[in-house]
């Protein structure tokens, strides 16, 4: 798929306001003040995808996806190295007892995290479009 500058420029601009939104869900959930932005975006095929990210190397990746549908089709990643994800997660979750499936709860707490911002951005994109799309995480 080839992408003008320009196109872009305005998907950024969309995507950062879908953040934006996301990160005001995501101050109201946990009464806090969080702020995110966009450090990387990159429109890829699958298979520009997996190069990218066995370029990586052995670094393992905390993914958060979200398929839609509607107009237009795709999916949407979000993509965390782990040892972000991780320290984000740990920002978030508060100690809970022996028990306690912590992976479940971590693994649980980055998806959310994730859906927040990813139906912020598409939700964004979606409106400014006037458009529906149907989502499934």
């Amino acid at each position: 798929m080839t992408v003008t500058e320009r196109q872009l420029d305005a998907l950024k601009e969309l995507i950062n306001i879908g953040v934006g939104k996301g990160a005001s869900v995501l101050n109201a959930m946990l009464n806090s003040h969080i702020t995110l932005q966009v450090p990387l975006l990159k429109i890829l095929s699958m298979e520009e995808l997996n190069q990218e990210t066995r370029a990586l190397g052995d670094g393992k990746l905390s993914m958060v996806m979200l398929r839609f549908d509607g107009q237009f089709s795709g999916s949407a990643e979000l993509m965390f190295p782990s040892k972000t994800a991780n320290s984000l997660v740990n920002t978030l979750v508060e100690s809970h007892p022996p028990e306690t499936d912590l992976d479940a709860i971590r693994s649980g707490t980055l998806c959310e995290i994730g859906n927040v911002v990813l139906n912020g951005v598409m939700g964004t994109i979606a409106n400014i479009l006037s458009t529906h799309l149907q989502y499934s995480v």
